[in-house]
């Protein structure tokens, strides 16, 4: 099963190849220009959960298979607000809608586009001391 750590390097490499630009994976540096995949939040996929009933106790647990999480992420460019920083997340944007799964590790991972509202946005930047800016919210959710 793919780490989240690969499914994330794998997507910055598809952002990489369609914006030719460089790709970090982390939080916004405004002092350096480029395309930011920001890993924010694990959710607990409540439809395979679910589906995999409740854990097993006793010498039997080792059968049961581990969820992997759902990954909320943010895509930003820098600079921002600029023709070249807009067009860069508008190609961000193509791939996730072009390539919305990845084949990772023998794991397929499903990448959708997830809008955030305003006030969602505004306390998830304002506790990472971020100003708020144009980003992408995406979720990466394993389907297998």
């Amino acid at each position: 099963m793919a780490t989240i750590t690969s499914v994330l390097v794998a997507l910055c490499e598809a952002l990489r190849e369609k914006t030719k630009v460089e790709v970090f994976l982390g939080s916004p540096d405004d002092g350096v220009p480029g395309v930011y995949l920001w890993p924010w939040g694990l959710d607990e996929s409540r439809s395979l959960r679910n589906l995999q009933g409740p854990p097993e106790t006793g010498a039997d647990r080792s059968r049961h298979a581990v969820v992997p999480p759902v990954v909320n992420v943010l895509v930003f460019v820098r600079p921002a607000l600029t023709l070249d920083g807009l067009a860069r997340l508008c190609e961000a944007r193509e791939v996730i809608l072009e390539k919305p799964i990845l084949e990772v590790d023998g794991s397929t991972v499903r990448v959708m586009i997830k809008p955030m509202d305003v006030d969602q946005l505004s306390r998830l930047f304002s506790a990472a001391s971020l100003s708020l800016s144009i980003c992408l919210s995406a979720e990466l959710q394993w389907t297998e």
